[in-house]
């Protein structure tokens, strides 16, 4: 079944690994299945933050994905990230 793939650009804290990120991500649903950094940048004036673009891509063995259901896991991607410190840009 054709997979799904969504970007997610946010501010995360320094501390906080891309492998951190990418793991959280895995863990919020099985049909998950791949994690890819895309971009990641600082700048002196964040501080303690930075930030990184993630593409997550979804699919399922048995079904294709309704827009319902992406977007219920999407929400609990973000979830996840924001939990973590991150804010959506």
């Amino acid at each position: 079944y054709q997979p799904v793939e969504r970007d997610v650009s946010l501010f995360v804290p320094r501390l906080l690994t891309v492998a951190q990120l990418e793991e959280a991500i895995a863990l919020v649903d099985a049909r998950i299945r791949n994690v890819a950094l895309i971009d990641m940048f600082e700048k002196d004036e964040w501080a303690d933050r930075r930030a990184v673009t993630l593409r997550v891509t979804l699919s399922d063995h048995h079904e294709a994905l309704t827009t319902p259901v992406v977007e219920e896991i999407w929400a609990r991607v973000l979830r996840a990230l924001t939990d973590r410190g991150g804010v959506v840009r």
